[in-house]
């Protein structure tokens, strides 16, 4: 009918339930979207300030608020996920069609009702996420964008987690095809630039710090960089990862993208970039020119496989790798925000 199809659920046994289980069974694949949302009173409330929202749980991560008392902070909700619904704790599903929702035996976890905290993170190991936050002194939001090689470009179960807003001071999302997600997912990324959009909902002018909470298992040669259309700035967030932003409530709608974007890497057998260059690479190690002191320096194969990640120092601009190569291997070396990519001979 004119239902809005969320479902209010609750753990009927006297043990906590695994999410995972919940979200595999059948009838739950069939009939829900893969998503559950947990309120989270955010501690009490400051003023007319109205604390809690809704800790958002799918395969591909969790979102959530804080501890309104302790500002950006504080205790948040996605750090307190641990992957289950303790015994009697509610939680909403959004239906996707008429059915029956199940709880079984085997969902049951031992030993955790003695777990004073009802959310702890979810690891992903093998897809790259980006977590960011909106927030104040008072407020706070969280988003996410994660890319799965079995995501599409539409509604995915358990990868797309849609907006529910239980906060009218603030709400932090992402649009696509004219919805709301408070997780979104985008199949893996292979080369290609994304661009993501950004919604903001204020109740009031002010300002505001965007972080970013989360950034993992991205790709070597991908950057993340927040444009800001109404001031005409880019800001890289894989180097910078706290902005200040004053925010008008008229003017926040369409203000913010999120860019994916592949490095520009040099064809193979090119040892310079614009920072530094390889003068020597050796079956037994590389030289590097490089004009810096002390720099973080990264050695991957094209597996993915990092071979080095240390601080190098140069000493009269050279510094020195030791790690064995193979010939005709293709490798990317990443000094700051600068990628080459190399083989040997």
């Amino acid at each position: 009918g004119t239902a809005d199809k969320f479902n209010l659920l609750g753990n009927p046994y006297s043990a906590a339930i695994s999410v995972d289980k919940f979200f595999n069974n059948s009838n739950n694949t069939d009939h829900t979207t893969g998503v559950i949302y947990f309120w989270d009173d955010g501690g009490s409330n400051f003023n007319n300030l109205r604390a809690g929202d809704y800790v958002t749980v799918n395969s591909m991560g969790v979102v959530g608020t804080s501890d309104v008392g302790d500002g950006v902070g504080g205790v948040k909700g996605t750090s307190a996920y641990n992957g289950h619904v303790l015994t009697m704790q509610g939680f909403y599903v959004e239906a996707t069609d008429d059915g029956v929702v199940s709880f079984t035996q085997d969902m049951q976890v031992a030993d955790m009702n003695d777990d004073e905290d009802f959310y702890r993170s979810q690891s992903a190991e093998n897809r790259a996420t980006v977590k960011l936050s909106l927030g104040n002194e008072f407020l706070y939001n969280e988003l996410l964008v994660g890319f799965d090689p079995e995501a599409t470009e539409n509604i995915d179960y358990s990868l797309d987690a849609k907006k529910l807003s239980g906060n009218e001071n603030l709400s932090f999302y992402t649009k696509r095809n004219g919805e709301d997600f408070a997780i979104l997912a985008l199949p893996a990324l292979s080369g290609e630039s994304i661009v993501v959009d950004l919604g903001i909902d204020l109740l009031k002018d002010g300002t505001y710090q965007l972080m970013v909470e989360e950034m993992q298992h991205l790709p070597v040669n991908y950057t993340v960089e927040l444009e800001d259309i109404a001031l005409g700035a880019s800001y890289n967030l894989t180097t910078t990862t706290k902005i200040t932003l004053d925010l008008n409530t008229a003017k926040v709608a369409d203000r913010f993208k999120l860019h994916f974007k592949p490095a520009e890497v040099t064809s193979a057998g090119d040892l310079e970039s614009p920072q530094f260059a390889i003068t020597t690479a050796t079956k037994s190690g590389l030289t590097i020119a490089y004009s810096g002191t002390d720099e973080r320096v990264l050695l991957y194969n094209m597996q993915g496989s990092v071979l080095i990640d240390e601080t190098v120092r140069f000493e009269d601009a050279t510094g020195r790798l030791s790690v064995p190569l193979g010939p005709q291997q293709v490798y990317l070396l990443k000094i700051g925000n600068e990628v080459i990519k190399f083989t040997l001979d």
